[in-house]
């Protein structure tokens, strides 16, 4: 299965802690989980790859 483009689930984004991801290295701007409330988007999303287990999650430059 190639990589998928998706919304998080709140259980994924619990398990893997993006909230805190997102905070360590998006260092300018908002902080989670108040910029779900900001955006229009009110969850997180990535590019994930089930059967390999690999994910990429956009947390800032």
């Amino acid at each position: 299965m190639p990589f998928v483009n998706e919304y998080v689930s709140d259980e994924d984004a619990l398990k893997y802690d993006l909230d805190n991801l997102w905070n360590k290295y998006y260092f300018t701007g908002l902080k989670m989980p108040e910029a779900l409330t900001y955006f229009e988007i009110h969850q997180h999303s990535w590019c994930v790859n089930k059967e390999q287990g690999y994910w990429l999650f956009y947390c800032g430059m």
